[in-house]
């Protein structure tokens, strides 16, 4: 999983990303709706984009300061992370979920995201 909130990790909207309006979901089963998967694992992934979509969802992406991309896979995603791509990760995918989100400055978005890549020490975390 990316960008996992270190100070809010058990909260599904904190663990892991949503990748939208990307090819990858239609050969992948709606991988891409990553959080809604972890919030319903038994939800069909036809179902997942109508879930997303919701207004009771897209409320609580909101208040929980989730993270989404679009027009990316999970490989170049995670590329873009790995290699430090990081202005082009934020300027051509970063979705912003919440006002706090989209005000943030290019540097405040890179912030953002590094932060929600901070090892959470094992003591904290349990799996």
């Amino acid at each position: 999983h990316l960008f996992v909130d270190p100070q809010h990790f058990e909260d599904d909207h904190r663990l892991t990303v949503n990748l939208l309006a990307t090819p990858f979901n239609q050969v992948a089963f709606n991988d891409g709706y990553h959080i809604i998967h972890h919030k319903y694992p038994a939800l069909h992934w036809s179902e997942m984009p109508k879930r997303f979509i919701t207004q009771r969802e897209l409320d609580l992406h909101v208040e929980h300061d989730a993270v989404c991309v679009k027009d990316i896979d999970w490989f170049m995603l995670g590329a873009l992370v790995w290699f430090g791509f990081w202005t082009r990760l934020v300027t051509k995918h970063f979705v912003p979920c919440n006002q706090k989100q989209a005000d943030m400055s290019t540097q405040d978005r890179i912030k953002f995201l590094q932060h929600r890549l901070t090892l959470i020490p094992s003591k904290q975390a349990v799996w």
